[in-house]
């Protein structure tokens, strides 16, 4: 009998689960608040810059009117000019990356009315990747309820960066 042969998703390993801010503009090119998508990665952490290959991101974007999901699998520019920074809100030990992509892609795109932990008043980025971090039940320092505010405040920690510049990582 023959050992069973794994790829390098079906392994239980470490991911690291993130929130990325993008910088957004409005129609007229003026700074709006920052698109959340949350992140997932594999291998070793460095701060305050870092570099890891492959990475999961979860997100949606509004398209014609409707909240879709745009998640994918990609290699993310850590210079990348959109890109504000990530807070690293944790990691999950034994779980694979397989496992938990089929978890997150349970997760609908679009609010429901009696289950929306954000507290936010209007369905957003943001209110979907404070959903999927309820669901992952992740250590978090404050409530769900008051996760947006407390990015909101802390966002100001990521340097200024310009287009050579490592991507920054601040632990949440």
């Amino acid at each position: 009998m023959s050992k069973p042969t794994y790829t390098r998703t079906q392994l239980p390993q470490t991911l690291h689960i993130g929130i990325a801010l993008y910088k957004q503009v409005d129609h007229r090119q003026r700074p709006v608040s920052p698109h959340w998508a949350l992140v997932v990665y594999r291998g070793e952490i460095h701060t305050p810059a870092i570099h890891p290959s492959s990475w999961y991101i979860y997100q949606i974007e509004r398209r014609d009117g409707k909240w879709m999901h745009n998640h994918r699998s990609q290699t993310l520019p850590s210079h990348s000019g959109s890109l504000v920074g990530i807070f690293n809100v944790g990691s999950m030990r034994g779980c694979t990356m397989h496992q938990l992509d089929e978890l997150i892609r349970t997760i609908p795109e679009r609010r429901e009315a009696q289950h929306n932990p954000s507290g936010l008043l209007f369905w957003s980025c943001e209110a979907y990747v404070i959903r999927v971090l309820e669901l992952l039940q992740l250590r978090l320092p404050c409530h769900h309820s008051q996760l947006y505010d407390y990015i909101r405040e802390r966002m100001a920690e990521f340097p200024k960066r310009g287009p050579h510049h490592p991507l920054p990582l601040i632990a949440l």
